[in-house]
């Protein structure tokens, strides 16, 4: 099952170089990247699914959708792309779920740090 996981991963075009069935079962630590791609690529489907051609949405779209929610919110955090280090501390990322779903992040439990170490 593990093989035909990453046969399925190659299918969709994910990059899996030096991934094996057997990392799968041992749980490795690159099995971390696989999930990633396999979250990326649902999350994709899911936004191609609600566009009018049903095409993949770029990441500068998605980027544009984002901050367009965050400002339409009141929201002072914005990003410029997927490896803008702003998003590093899951700030812009809380703010957007928020503004998607007004009032469901408790900002009390929040910690507002700028280090890792906070």
């Amino acid at each position: 099952n593990c093989n035909y996981a990453l046969q399925l991963g190659h299918k969709h075009k994910f990059v899996l170089v030096g991934i094996d069935g057997k990392d799968i079962n041992d749980g490795n630590k690159l099995i971390l990247a696989i999930v990633w791609q396999m979250m990326r690529y649902y999350t994709l489907k899911i936004l191609s699914s609600l566009t009018e051609e049903g095409k993949i949405a770029k990441d500068n779209e998605i980027v544009a959708w984002c901050n367009g929610k965050l400002s339409g919110a009141g929201k002072q955090s914005k990003f410029s792309s997927f490896k803008d280090q702003s998003i590093a501390n899951s700030l812009p990322i809380i703010d957007l779920i928020d503004a998607i779903s007004p009032g469901c992040i408790n900002y009390d439990l929040v910690t507002k740090s700028s280090t890792e170490e906070e």
